[in-house]
């Protein structure tokens, strides 16, 4: 079964300053080493502005800002992938 997990990463002027291109690829890295294989891709403004770069994790519905790595993020997609 394939995996639903998907991370959207803004790429709006304030993710951008807080380093969102980067921070894709340090998640696609990432992303890679783990069983739940989630697509990562940029998003337009999410008009989450503010204290880091907004990343949401659609198959659980939420979303973190994320200053400076990735971890935050990896607690949030546990360690089962959501499969449909």
């Amino acid at each position: 079964m394939k995996s639903t997990n998907i991370i959207k990463v803004c790429q709006g002027p304030g993710c951008r300053a807080w380093g969102s291109k980067g921070l894709i690829q340090q998640i696609k890295v990432w992303s890679e080493a783990t069983p739940e294989k989630p697509r990562v891709c940029s998003a337009a403004c999410m008009n989450r502005c503010g204290g880091g770069t907004s990343v949401e994790v659609v198959s659980r519905h939420s979303f973190v800002k994320i200053k400076n790595s990735p971890e935050q993020l990896q607690s949030m997609l546990c360690t089962q992938p959501v499969m449909s």
